[in-house]
């Protein structure tokens, strides 16, 4: 170990500053040069030759990495003033550095190794200045100071050097020499204090209201810096201890606003895939709001930290910008969709085909609502073009529809007025010609109007068909009991041809006649054959009555010729009248195929009649067939 190294380290233990040689001096004033990163090491004033120890930070963002002394007088983190040179340099790089690193570790490493970091500035110094070291001769250990005179905050030696006090946070050295009358000199001293103080007041006030702390920091550190090295008197253990504590909160406050900008952060890296781009635009705006209010954390800290912010919200940014591009050229072609939409929705307008076109219209808006936005403005205008092809379809349908509407509604009131009529014929073909123009008609619209109108107009005809009906089937009725009566009587005229008694039977056939009289007409043809068939009754009844005294007087086989002989003019003329009457049976099939209504109810009844008395024409044939055979048989 060199003379230096021990007399440094001799300085250390003892906690006393000796003077060392000029070479010594030398070494140090170039380790001061040398060191660019120190905080707070006190510097010897111009006027002494003090040895001033100091310790290299290990980087410029560390704070106040201060040589230890004995537990007993200085406390490990006592405050050491720099050379001027390094205070200004710390007082930079502390402005621009990364706020959220302290002292402390340094602080606590060397007040753990007290030697050991002393050692470390020695070696360091040592090893810069080698050629120096070999060169120069052992310097002498200047004396010691001794206090004659007790200051407030301080004392001169007996060399009359003006010493600040060392106490447990502040290393004292010398700052000025006594003359005569110190007192002026230690005014001033005490005055230069007075500014530090007066600044600590300023940056503590400025503090409370300054958005940027980091810049408050800096003028911590910068005022640290100045007052270590500064020539006064005054309670600098105080003035630190004071800084230091504001200098903490703010480095508390710093480190907060580097987490509410890691949340802002983490919030805008959270919502930069969101899809929502208008809510979420407007919050990378609050949150850039937000940012704003949070305020500096450190240039370096800073610039990180925005660059991750500004990162998220530029990805989103690109990612909306890429969805509007997609969206603008999605917008062009729904557009050219719509305009061939719109183009067939005119073609289909002038249409009168209303139940196809109607839903064809259906299916192109149905198409419409699949297509998409071709943005609003564009929207508002081509859903106006194509509306107004729709509407001018729907437009004429309406009319087209209230004027169904007006024709049945006067085919209802006319059917209304025509319910209570009783003249059938004429009524029965104005409600079937009625009924021909409301089929003409068409549709109202809707189901319900229609269903309402058909109600109406067909309530009404049903009303006078009810009443027709009751009174034909009254009629008919009538008529099919007045031919079933007269075909009865007829056939009993008929049947008094064959009887015995020919006198008896013509009585018998003029009593009949008359009830045969008396029936209400029935139709016409049936009427015709009816009448024919009694006519050629009554005639063979009254020949038979004529040739009744003539027959008595014939032998028995002549009685019973003659009766067959009756017999088959009787069969002849009932095979006559079956075939008279499946001659009007066709005939009243044949009108029946074109009939409908109430006409083709009366056919139906009058067939039903014919084919009665054919029916029984066709017994009685089968009956006197039968007689005249057994007739026969007995005369073989």
């Amino acid at each position: 170990m060199s003379s230096m190294e021990e007399t440094v380290i001799d300085q250390i233990k003892d906690n006393v500053i000796e003077p060392v040689p000029d070479a010594a001096a030398a070494i140090e004033a170039e380790q001061a040069a040398n060191l660019e990163d120190v905080v707070d090491t006190p510097e010897s004033s111009g006027e002494t030759t003090e040895t001033e120890v100091v310790e290299s930070a290990p980087d410029s963002e560390e704070i106040e990495a201060e040589l230890p002394e004995a537990p007993e007088s200085i406390a490990p983190d006592a405050e050491i003033a720099p050379s001027e040179e390094a205070a200004e340099t710390i007082a930079e790089a502390e402005v621009e550095a990364p706020v959220g690193e302290t002292e402390a570790p340094v602080v606590e490493q060397a007040a753990s190794e007290p030697v050991v970091a002393a050692d470390a500035i020695i070696a360091a110094a040592v090893e810069r200045n080698a050629g120096t070291d070999e060169a120069a001769e052992p310097a002498e250990p200047e004396e010691p100071p001794v206090p004659v005179e007790i200051l407030a905050f301080g004392f001169i030696d007996q060399h009359r050097k003006i010493h600040q006090n060392t106490t447990e946070n502040y290393r004292g050295h010398v700052v000025g020499k006594a003359y005569d009358n110190p007192e002026n000199q230690i005014a001033e001293l005490e005055g230069s204090f007075a500014q530090f103080v007066k600044d600590a007041d300023l940056i503590e006030s400025d503090a409370d209201s300054a958005k940027n702390k980091v810049g408050i920091l800096g003028r911590i550190r910068k005022l640290k810096a100045a007052a270590g090295k500064a020539d006064a008197l005054g309670d600098f253990d105080a003035l630190f201890a004071r800084l230091r504590a504001l200098e903490a909160k703010l480095v508390e406050e710093i480190e907060a606003k580097k987490l509410s900008k890691e949340s802002l952060i983490a919030r805008a890296e959270e919502i930069k895939e969101s899809t929502d781009w208008r809510v979420t635009g407007d919050a990378y705006k609050a949150l850039f709001e937000e940012w704003k209010q949070v305020g500096a954390t450190g240039k370096e800290s800073d610039d990180t930290l925005w660059a991750r912010f500004i990162g998220a919200r530029e990805y989103f940014n690109q990612r909306r910008s890429q969805h509007f591009e997609q969206r603008q050229e999605q917008w062009g072609a729904n557009a050219a969709l719509k305009q061939e939409l719109i183009v067939r929705a005119h073609e289909l307008s002038t249409s009168d085909d209303w139940r196809a076109t109607s839903e064809a219209l259906r299916n192109l808006f149905a198409e419409w609502k699949k297509v998409g936005s071709a943005g609003r403005q564009q929207d508002e205008e081509l859903w106006k073009q194509f509306r107004e092809a729709q509407q001018h379809f729907y437009d004429r349908r309406a009319a087209f529809y209230e004027d169904n509407k007006s024709r049945k509604e006067a085919l209802a009131a006319r059917a209304k007025e025509l319910s209570t009529s009783d003249d059938w014929e004429s009524t029965f073909e104005e409600m079937k010609s009625m009924m021909a123009d409301w089929r003409t008609v068409g549709t109202a619209g809707n189901r319900d109007l229609d269903n309402r109108l058909w109600d109406s107009f067909r309530g009404a005809q049903n009303a006078f068909f009810d009443r027709r009906f009751e009174t034909q089937a009254k009629r008919e009725q009538e008529t099919r009991e007045a031919v079933k009566g007269k075909e009865q009587i007829v056939s009993a005229i008929e049947a008094l041809g064959y009887t015995g008694d020919s006198v008896a039977a013509q009585e018998e056939a003029e009593r009949l006649k008359s009830q045969y009289d008396a029936l209400p007409a029935i139709r016409k043809d049936r009427q015709d054959q009816l009448d024919r068939r009694m006519r050629k009754a009554l005639g063979d009844i009254k020949v038979n009555a004529a040739a009744e005294g003539a027959r008595r007087a014939v032998t028995w086989e002549g009685k019973i010729r003659e009766a067959v002989y009756k017999s088959k003019e009787q069969l002849d003329g009932l095979k006559a009248s079956v075939a008279a009457n499946q001659e009007a049976l066709a005939a009243a099939r044949a009108d029946l195929a074109a009939a409908s209504g109430d006409e083709a109810d009366i056919l139906k009844d009058t067939i039903s009649a014919l084919d009665e008395s054919i029916a029984d024409n066709n017994a009685e044939i089968d009956r006197l067939e039968a007689s005249i055979a057994d007739i026969e048989s007995s005369l073989r």
